[in-house]
This record gives structure tokens, C-alpha cells and sequence, in this order.
């Protein structure tokens, strides 16, 4: 599926402002998560256990600050977890309940599942 727009722009759970870049050919892996559904709390859990993430290969995107608490999202957040508060990239490509993973390569979907709690799972989805 082609996408209608490849940027968003968002927000840190701190407050800068952030840009979601996906119109290059590299993959990139998109977990759409929240601070509260007890799946993502369990894929924010395998993040934080692992011990080598994949710098610049994936990013976390949740709803915008209005509907989410930036505060919890700082605590949940492990070093090195990119994490974009865009309601509109979680509107656009997020066709399911979070825990949801997309992963998207030059502008277009080519994977769109259920985002795994066990951490091996995981980490074989994130380096696409």
C-alpha cells in the first residue's frame, strides 16, 4: 500500500518537535504503541530488556499529547527507543489496535501485524 503522505510531524514525550520521515528506500519498522493497553506495556517491557536496539531502524509513534501522557511515555521509554507523538502517522498507518507494527520501505507498507511481546520475536521484526 503506497502511503498519501511520508511525513509527519510530532512531538517527544519531552516536547520538541519531531519530523517522521519514511519516503526513503531503507526500511523502517513502526511500533504503534500507548502508555497504557497492557500489550504495549509488554512490548515497551521487551524493548527495555534488550540489550542491542537498532538504531535508526525503527521508531515508536503514539497519539498525539492531547490523548496521551508524555510523563508515563518518559518512563517507559529505554535509551535509544526513538518515540514520535504524532496522532496523525498513528491515524494514517495504524489500522489496528496497539500493539500494532508496520514496516515501511520507500513510501509503501509491506508489513502490517500484531507487534510480539517476547523480546526474540520482537527483535527479528525490528531489523527489517
Amino acid at each position: 500500500m503506497l502511503l498519501r503522505s511520508v511525513t509527519f510531524d510530532g512531538v517527544t514525550p519531552s516536547g520538541a518537535p519531531k519530523s517522521l520521515d519514511l519516503g526513503d528506500e531503507t526500511a523502517k519498522a513502526i511500533l504503534f504503541l500507548t502508555s497504557s493497553c497492557l500489550g504495549c506495556r509488554r512490548v515497551w517491557d521487551a524493548l527495555a530488556s534488550m540489550r542491542r536496539l537498532p538504531t535508526g531502524r525503527f521508531v515508536v509513534v503514539t497519539p498525539d499529547p492531547s490523548t496521551e501522557d508524555a510523563a508515563e511515555l518518559r518512563s517507559l521509554a529505554a535509551p535509544g527507543v526513538d518515540v514520535v507523538m504524532s496522532s496523525a502517522a498513528w491515524l494514517e498507518l495504524c489500522s489496528q489496535p496497539a500493539p500494532w507494527l508496520v514496516t515501511i520501505a520507500g513510501g509503501r507498507i509491506i508489513r502490517s501485524v500484531t507487534a510480539p511481546t517476547s523480546k526474540r520475536r520482537l527483535a527479528r521484526l525490528l531489523h527489517p
